[in-house]
């Protein structure tokens, strides 16, 4: 009987998401942020609590400390549990959904056909095409993350999102699994678990950033999202809607800082600051006078300090800037799904706050570019918490695309059920 109807483990996934809580968190290389998030009819997605630690332990989305990575990213669970107690009436979380890196993720695109012979559609023959499309043989090395469905086509008629009630001959589907290295993921999920919380899914975080940042009209055609982080810069790509493509570079904000506080001889807390102060990543004739106090490496008395004008700050910035979009354009180009994706680009994460970034990055990838930053709540408004948003709406709308791969009989009842199987094979 299992075999024939399958396991209700996705009926649960299924249930009603009114009430429901999800806890997201997102481990990169300067912070690690845990958010919860309650869903209600009448309010939607309601932020409850936010908790947010310096990071430990992780260098371009890999754990490389566990002791370290475990404690800060208990103190940030913890710091959300807090905040929001009230609502959790003073249990743990339980469960929480991962952010992870990219970088090198597998793609496992395919396609599988249904023959119907006007049978008109219903849920088992969905299930049953889309669980047909979604079975790679995946070396054990890796470790799928993602299934996600591209739509159906009935009789040669494509991007149907629903074909149920349909009377066809044949049904296909498009589907793309996507897998990362096992063991990075195990460390990942060792310094996880040790908080007592499990994982209930992980997401990719350029998937995630793109579900915070980008808006409804972007998310329904093609785009690409690129969230340069501080030890990564992440890319999305999107072809009417569906993901097609993600991948990690490892560069990013921290490249510039270190650039700094080499090329000016100063702390590299003191670069961070001044790059967060005054750098930009255009130049304005106003920069030549314009100076910039520097403090220098073991030279406590502020009377030590140099001056030097802002445009040497920005000779620094900007040589590093067209380093990781030149990166990003030949990523895309390399990806070779460049035309699928269009012009459009969103640029988010930290680094994207930098002023005139947006027109430096419209210049090197010849394409249309906005900063984006996630709108559920002013709390997380800042393109910093971009993943973190999505992880969240990830978490509220998308788990039809996590590895939890359901029997095709599994939402209906036993009699239907029994009926198809008979159908199926007499």
């Amino acid at each position: 009987l299992y075999m024939i109807f399958g396991s209700n483990k996705k009926n649960a996934l299924n249930m009603g998401k009114n009430g429901r809580i999800v806890a997201a968190l997102d481990i990169g290389t300067s912070k690690v942020v845990c958010i919860i998030a309650k869903f209600s009819e009448t309010k939607g997605i309601e932020i409850i609590g936010v908790g947010h630690q310096a990071s430990k332990g992780v260098r371009a989305g890999h754990i490389v400390d566990i002791s370290l990575a475990e404690r800060v990213i208990g103190q940030a669970i913890h710091s959300a549990e807090q905040s929001a107690r009230l609502h959790l009436r003073g249990n743990p979380l339980e469960q929480i959904i991962v952010g992870i890196t990219s970088r090198n993720a597998e793609r496992y695109p395919s396609e599988a056909e249904l023959s119907l012979k006007g049978q008109m559609i219903n849920d088992y023959h969905l299930n049953k095409v889309r669980n047909n499309c979604l079975s790679h043989d995946i070396p054990d090395s890796m470790e799928i993350i993602h299934k996600i469905s591209f739509g159906y086509n009935i009789d040669g008629n494509d991007h149907i999102k629903n074909p149920v009630g349909i009377a066809a001959n044949t049904l296909k589907t498009r589907a793309l699994e996507i897998a990362v290295p096992a063991l990075p993921l195990r460390n990942l999920s060792s310094a996880i678990e040790a908080n007592h919380i499990d994982i209930e899914l992980f997401c990719l975080n350029p998937y995630a950033s793109s579900l915070g940042a980008m808006v409804e009209e972007e998310s329904d055609m093609n785009a690409i999202l690129v969230d340069i982080g501080a030890g990564t810069s992440d890319i999305s790509m999107f072809s009417e809607g569906h993901l097609i493509y993600s991948t990690s570079l490892p560069i990013g904000g921290n490249h510039i800082t270190s650039d700094i506080a080499k090329g000016l001889t100063t702390p590299v807390a003191h670069a961070e600051r001044i790059k967060t102060l005054y750098g930009s990543a255009l130049h304005s004739p106003l920069n030549d006078r314009d100076l910039i106090d520097v403090p220098l490496i073991g030279e406590d008395d502020i009377a030590n300090n140099i001056q030097i004008p802002r445009s040497d700050l920005l000779g620094i910035i900007k040589p590093r800037l067209d380093e990781i979009f030149e990166m990003i354009r030949a990523t895309i180009d390399d990806s070779g799904l460049s035309d699928l994706c269009g012009r459009r680009v969103i640029l988010t994460g930290g680094t994207a706050q930098m002023p005139g970034i947006a027109a430096l990055a419209e210049f090197v990838l010849d394409k249309q570019v906005r900063v984006g930053k996630p709108n559920l709540h002013e709390k997380i408004s800042n393109p910093i918490f971009s993943s973190a948003s999505g992880l969240l709406l990830y978490g509220f709308n998308h788990l039809d695309e996590t590895p939890r791969v359901t029997s095709p009989y599994s939402s209906w009842s036993m009699i239907d059920q029994l009926k198809q199987w008979v159908r199926d094979n007499w």
